[in-house]
């Protein structure tokens, strides 16, 4: 875990009760590691989930798969770019693959390093937001 040290309130604008003025105050929020060479999008994918919309297949690929017996739905992401496509089998539905293509290596974990949390991905980006004030 690496720490970012978050400002707290603003001197200037928070006021306790009373009406005395708080001093700036300073927090060590642990963030994971993995999460430092994350692009923002890839954080918010990651702590939001995608933000998916359908692409339409078209008419020959369509017609392609269904001569096969099969279907295809793809999607992608409007805030990273992923794209992901699921291929079922007629008419059982069953899946036959589900694939992701992320744009670059920034959105993945390192193999083997297990799952990174959407908790610890939204930290990370309330840090980045926060450095950026």
């Amino acid at each position: 875990m690496s720490t970012g040290d978050c400002a707290g309130p603003s001197a200037s604008t928070a006021k306790a009760r009373g009406g005395k003025k708080i001093g700036k105050k300073k927090w060590a929020i642990e963030v994971d590691e993995r999460t430092a060479a994350m692009s923002q999008p890839a954080l918010e994918c990651r702590a939001m989930n995608h933000a998916w919309h359908s692409v339409r297949l078209s008419v020959a690929r369509r017609l392609e798969l269904l001569k096969l017996g099969q279907t295809e739905r793809v999607r992608e992401c409007q805030r990273c770019d992923t794209t992901r496509t699921t291929r079922r089998q007629l008419p059982s539905y069953d899946v036959l693959s589900d694939a992701y293509h992320y744009p670059d290596t920034s959105y993945l974990v390192p193999k083997g390093s297990g799952r990174l949390s959407a908790a610890e991905a939204d930290k990370a980006l309330l840090v980045q937001e926060m450095a950026g004030e």
